[in-house]
């Protein structure tokens, strides 16, 4: 059975990606742009930027499709 996440309005602009998804092991992340930060109720969110790794995470769980995917690349190299 595949795992379930949650994708709350996620949108690709020239700056790069923005929203946030909700992982199967319950992380929120929140997308802004080329950074991203890990919500978390008991600290405040620290924004890092976004690496190859995230884009490709995203990619394999659906969230993104391949062409997103490589605009995203191109943003964060």
């Amino acid at each position: 059975m595949p795992e379930l996440y949650v994708v709350g309005s996620i949108h690709e602009t020239l700056d790069g990606l923005h929203g946030t998804v909700t992982l199967p092991d319950g992380r929120v992340w929140i997308l802004d742009g080329r950074r991203m930060a890990e919500a978390a109720p008991d600290r405040q969110s620290a924004y890092r930027r976004m690496t190859i790794a995230d884009v490709d995470a995203l990619l394999e769980l659906g969230v993104i499709d391949l062409t997103c995917a490589r605009n995203q690349v191109a943003r964060v190299l």
